[in-house]
């Protein structure tokens, strides 16, 4: 399981043809990973409309899959991923479909402990 601390998280995608890099920090707390892994490296903004189809994380491997209800279609959230005491990858592929058209996006997020909350 990675250690509670201050993340340095940077996510690369690339969504419709326009490459998009972003750099944050976030702090993950020993209570969250105790917790709920699940809404540290699941959590969703439409988490009311979306259905974890299935998550595991263990032995430095992490697979995640969610199906989102949306007003005139789904989204479908697929992510594969390892992790360390310090550090995260993870691969997601968010694929939009409407009544004509279907969108496909795909992110890389690294996430790297760089101290303590």
């Amino acid at each position: 399981m990675p250690r509670p601390g201050n993340y340095e998280v940077t996510t690369s995608s690339n969504f419709g043809g326009l490459p998009v890099t972003q750099t944050l920090t976030s702090c993950i707390t020993a209570e969250q990973l105790e917790t709920d892994p699940q809404k540290v490296f699941a959590d969703a903004p439409a988490a009311d409309n979306c259905s974890l189809e299935e998550f595991n994380m263990a032995d430095g491997v992490l697979t995640m899959r969610m199906n989102c209800k949306a007003e005139d279609g789904s989204i479908y959230v697929s992510t594969d991923g390892s992790y360390t005491h310090n550090s995260y990858t993870m691969n997601t592929t968010i694929t939009i479909n409407t009544a004509d058209t279907e969108i496909i996006s795909d992110a890389k997020i690294t996430g790297k402990r760089i101290g303590d909350c």
